[in-house]
C-alpha cells in the first residue's frame, strides 16, 4: 500500500507537471500539426505523393520510384503517427487528471493506460543517438535541401537562360528564315525583273538566205521574254522587190532604208506576256532624217511603234539597227520596214478631242474638237523649217520661186483615220513682215524679240523653276501664265509682255536671269541683239538680207501678202481662207475640213498681184524640195560599138564617179549627163527613144526605172537599132532622142527632158559613091618627079631625058606626046609640062599589064632619084598607105569634128574651106574631100619624103585627137 501510495503521489506530481506544461505541449502540437499539414500540401503540390499506373499494366519496380521522395513520405508518416500517439497520450492524461481533481476513484488500469500510452509514445520518440542522427540527417537534409534549392535556382536560372537562348535561337532562326524568305523573294523579284528586262533577253538573229540589194547579211533580230520561246519558233524573210517596197511608202519624205521584213510564227498564233521587240539592220542615210521602223499588222495601215534604243551585237560590227516594240500580245504575222524621214510628233486623240502643239514646232497648235474621230486615233505631225538659203538656191532652178518667200514651217498632219468634224490649225509667228514705219518705232530690244521670236518659242523652257519670273513679272502675270495650257502659249505670253513693256529694264533683267538658268537661249538672244545694233548702223539692203539669212528661220525680211496654201487627201494645192488675230498679229488661223486623213499646209509671202495658180505652182515645187533626191540620166555608148549603150539613173553627187567607171570599161562615148532633176523614193522614171533610134530589147516600149535612194541604181545594157537607114542620109551619124519623164503621182511637179544620141554610120555608108580623085599614086608621082627635076630651076628641061626613057626612046611617040602637051599647055612652065607628059603616057601609052609606078621611077636612070621617088610614093600606094583612100576614110572619121582646124593648119584658105562645106554633106565627107584635095596639093608634094612626118606635126599643132595621131604615128619612119 505504501508503495502504491508513493506511486500515486509521483503520478500526481507528474500529472501536475504535465498539466502545467499542457498548454505548451498543446501549442507545440498545434504548431507541429500545422507544419505537418504544410509539408503534406507541399509534397502534394510537388506530386511527391501520386498514384500512377504502370506502363502497359506492368507492376512498379524500384526504378519507377524516387527514393528520396519515398523517405520524405515515410518521415511524414512517422511524424503523423507520433502526433496521433501524442494526442492519445494527452487525452488519457487529461482524463486521469480530471479524475484526480474530482477525487474520483482511480484504478490501476487508469495508471497503466496512461503509462502504456506514454511508453508507446516515448517508444515512438527518438533516442539521443537517433536525435543526433536525425539532426544530422536533418542538417544534411537541410543542406541537401539548400543545395537542391540552389541547384533548383541554378537550374531555374539555367532553364531560364536555356529558354532565353532557345527563344533567342528561335528568334534568330525566325529572322534568318525571314531573311532567307526575303532574300528568296528579292531573288525571285530580281529574277523576274531581270527576266522582264529586254536587255537580258537572248537575241534571236535571223539571216537572209539570199543576197539582197541592201547588201545586208542579217534579216532581223527578235527579242522575246525567256518563257520557252525558241529561235526556231519564227520564220523571217526579207524582200527588196520594188512592188513590195512601193507599198510601204506613205509620205514623200520617206526613204526606204531596209528590205520589207515578214515575221511569222511556225506553229500558228503565239502569246507573249510582254511585247516582243524587233530590230532591223539599216543602211546609212541623211543625218537630218530620223530612222523609224514601221509596222503592218493584220493588213491594217502602216504605223510607227514605240522606238527603241540602239543595240550592239557582239559579233556584228559596222551595222546600225532600228527597233520597235510590237504592241500586241497575240502574235500571228507582221511586216516591218525601216524608213528615214523627218521627225514626227505622234499624239493619241480620242473621242474627247485634244489640243496640242507638236514637239517639232511650238509655233503650231492643232485643235481637234470632241467627236473629231470615232475612236482612238494616232495623229502624226511634222513641221519642216525653211531657210532663206533654201529658197534662194531653189529659185535659180525654178523661176516660180523667184518672187516668193516662205512663212513659218511646212506642216504635214497625218491621221490614222479620217476626221468626222471640222478642226482648227493655228499658225503663230509667220515671221516679221517689215513695215519701215513700224520698224523706226521699234526699240533694239523689241526688234530683237521680233527677229528671234520663233526660235525662242521653240527653245525657251517656261517652267516656273527654270525661270526667275518673280524678279521680272508681277504676281498677277505669273498666275496668268500658269493658266496657259501649252508651253508655246506661255512663251508667247512672256515675249509679248517683254515686247509691250515700256521699260527696257524688264528685258535686261529677264536676260540676266536667263543667263544662269538657260544660257543657250540667253546667248542666242544676245547674239541677235548684237546683230540688230549692227544692222541699224547701215542702210545697206544687202546687209539686211545677209542678216536675215544668218538668223533664218528666226526672221526673214518679207514684203508682200501672207497667204496659206493647203493640200488635202488626194487633192491638189489650193489657196485657203485664213483669219488674222488682234492678240497675235503675226498669226493666222484656218479650218481643217472634215472627211480627210491628211493635211499639208504651207505659209507663203507672195507679191500682191500673184495669181492663185502661180502660188499653188510654187507650193508644188516647195513640197518636193525638202524630200527629193537630185539625179541625172546617163546614156553612154561603147567606143568599139556605139550601138551598145548603158542607161542609168544616177544621184547627182555620183555622176562624175559613175562616168569615170564607165569610161574605164569602154563606155566613153555618148551625150553628157542630163539636166539635174528631183525624184522621191517610189517614183518611176520612164525612158523612150524617138526619131531614128530605138532599143532592140524593148522595141518601142518604155524603159521604166523605179527609184529608191538607198538601193543601188539599176544599170541597163541595151542595144540601139536604127529605124531607117534611108533617113538622115546626108549626115555622118544616125541620131535619135532619149526622152525621159517622171510619172506624176507622188509629186505633181512635172519633170521631163531629153538627150541626143548619135550612132556613127559605117564607113561604107558614109563614103558610098564618094568622088575620090582617080589614079592618085600616078598623079602624086608625076607631081613629085616634076618637082624633083625642077626643084632648083622651075624651067629646067631635065625631064626630057626621063621622057625619052619613059617612051623607050621611041622618038615618034615622044613627039606625039609633046605635041599633045603643046596643044593643052603651050606656055606652061617646064615643071607642069613634065607632069603632063608623065600623066599622058600613063593614061594612054603605058602597057595595060605593066607596073606604071615602077616604070616611071626607073625612067630616072639615077639611083638616088629613084630611091627618093620610091620612098615618097609609099604613103600613096593602095592598102596601108597613109594617103590611100582607105586611110583617108579612117582619118576622116577621126577628125570629123575638127577638120576645119586641121584644114587651116594645112594651108586651106577660108573660101576653099567654105567651098568644101557647101559641096559635101556631113563632117566626114567634108573631111574626106579636104584630105583628098590636100594629098595632091603642091604643099603636100613638095614635102617630099618628109611628108608623113610633117603631116604628123601639123596634126599635133592642130590639137587633133589621139585617134588621128595614132593612125599617123604608125606610118612615121
Amino acid at each position: 500500500m505504501t508503495n502504491t501510495q508513493t506511486d500515486l503521489e509521483k503520478v500526481s506530481k507528474y500529472a501536475t507537471e504535465i498539466i502545467e506544461e499542457l498548454e505548451n505541449v498543446r501549442e507545440l502540437v498545434k504548431n507541429c500539426s500545422v507544419k505537418i499539414g504544410e509539408h503534406l500540401q507541399e509534397l502534394m503540390k510537388k506530386n511527391l505523393i501520386t498514384i500512377e499506373l504502370s506502363p502497359q499494366g506492368r507492376p512498379l519496380n524500384r526504378n519507377d520510384i524516387d527514393m528520396k521522395k519515398l523517405e520524405q513520405v515515410q518521415t511524414v508518416q512517422r511524424l503523423a503517427k507520433q502526433q496521433q500517439e501524442l494526442m492519445e497520450f494527452i487525452a488519457k492524461t487529461e482524463q486521469l487528471v480530471l479524475k484526480i481533481e474530482s477525487n474520483a476513484a482511480l484504478s490501476f488500469s487508469d495508471l497503466t493506460g496512461v503509462t502504456s500510452q506514454m511508453k508507446q509514445w516515448c517508444d515512438g520518440l527518438e533516442t539521443l543517438e537517433e536525435q543526433k542522427k536525425r539532426k544530422k540527417e536533418e542538417k544534411e537534409a537541410e543542406e541537401m535541401k539548400k543545395r537542391e534549392k540552389e541547384d533548383a535556382e541554378r537550374r531555374k536560372v539555367e532553364e531560364e537562360e536555356r529558354k532565353k537562348r532557345e527563344q533567342e535561337d528561335a528568334e534568330k532562326r525566325r529572322k534568318e528564315q525571314e531573311e532567307r524568305e526575303a532574300e528568296e523573294k528579292r531573288r525571285k523579284q530580281e529574277e523576274e525583273k531581270k527576266k522582264r528586262d529586254w536587255k537580258n533577253w537572248p537575241p534571236f538573229i535571223y539571216y537572209n538566205t539570199r543576197q539582197n540589194k541592201f547588201r545586208q547579211e542579217i534579216c532581223c533580230v527578235i527579242y522575246t521574254m525567256p518563257d520557252g520561246t525558241q529561235e526556231s519558233d519564227f520564220v523571217c524573210q526579207g524582200s527588196d522587190a520594188v512592188e513590195d517596197l512601193d507599198k510601204c511608202l506613205e509620205t514623200n519624205d520617206e526613204q526606204i532604208i531596209s528590205p520589207v521584213i515578214t515575221i511569222q510564227p511556225k506553229k500558228g498564233k503565239m502569246t507573249f506576256e510582254l511585247p516582243m521587240r524587233v530590230y532591223v539592220p539599216i543602211v546609212s542615210h541623211d543625218q537630218c532624217l530620223l530612222p523609224t521602223l514601221k509596222l503592218l499588222i493584220k493588213g491594217q495601215k502602216w504605223r510607227s511603234g514605240k522606238s527603241l534604243p540602239e543595240i550592239h551585237l557582239p559579233k556584228v560590227k559596222g551595222v546600225s539597227f532600228v527597233g520597235v516594240e510590237i504592241p500586241i500580245n497575240q502574235f500571228e504575222s507582221i511586216q516591218c520596214v525601216a524608213v528615214a524621214r523627218h521627225k514626227r510628233h505622234e499624239m493619241e486623240v480620242d473621242e474627247e478631242g485634244k489640243v496640242f502643239e507638236p514637239e517639232v514646232d511650238r509655233n503650231i497648235k492643232v485643235k481637234f474638237p470632241q467627236r473629231a474621230f470615232a475612236g482612238k486615233t494616232i495623229v502624226a505631225t511634222k513641221a519642216v523649217p525653211w531657210t532663206h538659203a533654201d529658197i534662194k538656191i531653189a529659185s535659180k532652178k525654178y523661176k516660180e520661186l523667184q518672187n516668193i518667200k516662205t512663212a513659218g514651217s511646212y506642216i504635214d498632219i497625218s491621221c490614222e483615220n479620217s476626221t468626222k468634224e471640222e478642226s482648227d490649225l493655228e499658225l503663230y509667228d509667220f515671221g516679221w513682215v517689215v513695215d519701215k514705219n513700224v520698224q523706226k518705232n521699234q526699240s533694239v530690244n523689241q526688234e530683237t524679240l521680233n527677229r528671234c521670236s520663233r526660235w525662242v518659242v521653240n527653245n525657251l523652257n517656261p517652267d516656273e523653276n527654270a525661270l526667275q519670273l518673280n524678279d521680272v513679272f508681277d504676281s498677277d502675270f505669273v498666275e496668268d501664265l500658269k493658266t496657259k495650257e501649252t508651253d508655246g502659249d506661255k512663251n508667247r505670253l512672256i515675249l509679248r509682255h517683254l515686247h509691250d513693256s515700256d521699260a527696257d529694264s524688264d528685258f535686261d533683267k529677264f536676260l540676266v536671269g536667263l543667263k544662269s538658268s538657260q544660257p543657250n537661249v540667253a546667248n542666242r538672244i544676245i547674239s541677235v541683239k548684237h546683230q540688230v545694233k549692227q544692222s541699224r548702223k547701215t542702210e545697206n539692203t544687202d546687209a539686211e538680207d545677209n542678216f536675215a539669212s544668218d538668223f533664218d528661220p528666226d526672221f526673214e525680211k518679207k514684203e508682200g501678202t501672207i497667204c496659206v496654201v493647203s493640200k488635202l487627201t488626194g487633192k491638189s494645192w489650193e489657196v485657203v481662207p485664213i483669219e488674222a488675230s488682234e492678240e497675235h498679229p503675226k498669226a493666222r488661223f484656218l479650218k481643217l475640213p472634215s472627211g480627210n486623213d491628211k493635211y499639208q499646209v504651207l505659209g507663203l509671202v507672195v507679191p500682191d498681184n500673184m495669181s492663185d495658180e502661180d502660188i499653188c505652182r510654187a507650193a508644188e515645187i516647195l513640197e518636193g524640195l525638202k524630200c527629193v533626191t537630185n539625179v541625172s540620166i546617163i546614156c553612154r555608148q561603147k567606143h568599139t560599138n556605139p550601138h551598145e549603150v548603158i542607161i542609168e539613173c544616177v544621184k547627182s553627187e555620183n555622176v562624175a564617179t559613175i562616168m569615170q567607171h564607165l569610161d574605164s570599161i569602154g563606155y566613153n562615148d555618148g551625150p553628157a549627163e542630163s539636166t539635174e532633176f528631183g525624184v522621191v523614193d517610189g517614183e518611176e522614171i520612164e525612158i523612150k527613144f524617138e526619131s531614128n533610134l530605138y532599143l532592140e530589147r524593148l522595141k518601142h516600149s518604155l524603159l521604166k526605172i523605179k527609184f529608191y535612194k538607198h538601193l543601188p541604181s539599176n544599170r541597163y545594157f541595151e542595144h540601139l537599132i536604127v529605124v531607117s537607114k534611108a533617113e538622115q542620109g546626108e549626115d555622118s551619124n544616125y541620131h535619135g532622142y532619149l526622152k525621159y519623164s517622171v510619172t506624176p503621182g507622188r509629186l505633181a511637179l512635172p519633170r521631163t527632158g531629153s538627150l541626143v544620141v548619135y550612132v556613127p554610120k559605117p564607113l561604107d555608108e558614109i563614103i558610098e559613091n564618094f568622088p575620090y580623085t582617080l589614079d592618085v599614086p600616078v598623079k602624086a608621082l608625076a607631081k613629085f618627079i616634076a618637082w624633083q627635076l625642077t626643084s632648083t630651076n622651075f624651067n629646067s628641061t631635065k625631064w626630057v631625058v626621063l621622057g625619052g626613057y619613059l617612051t623607050d626612046r621611041d622618038s615618034h611617040l615622044y613627039r606625039q606626046i609633046c605635041k599633045h602637051i603643046d596643044e593643052q599647055a603651050e606656055r606652061a612652065p617646064q615643071r607642069e609640062r613634065c607632069e603632063h607628059f608623065i600623066l599622058y603616057w600613063a593614061n594612054h601609052h603605058a602597057p595595060s599589064d605593066s607596073d606604071r609606078i615602077e616604070k616611071i621611077i626607073t625612067s630616072h636612070h639615077d639611083p638616088n632619084l629613084e630611091s627618093e621617088a620610091h620612098q615618097f610614093i609609099k604613103p600613096y600606094l593602095p592598102g596601108k598607105g597613109l594617103f590611100s583612100n582607105d586611110s583617108l576614110e579612117k582619118m576622116s572619121f577621126a577628125i570629123a569634128g575638127e577638120w576645119e582646124s586641121m584644114a587651116k593648119k594645112l594651108g586651106f584658105p577660108n573660101d576653099e574651106i567654105n567651098k568644101i562645106k557647101n559641096s559635101q554633106p556631113g563632117a566626114v565627107k567634108q573631111t574626106l574631100r579636104m584630105l583628098d584635095l590636100w594629098r595632091l596639093s603642091d604643099s603636100a608634094i613638095q614635102k617630099g619624103t618628109d611628108l608623113v612626118k610633117n603631116f604628123h606635126e601639123t596634126a599635133k599643132s592642130a590639137q587633133c585627137g589621139a585617134k588621128l595621131l595614132t593612125i599617123i604615128s604608125k606610118n612615121v619612119n
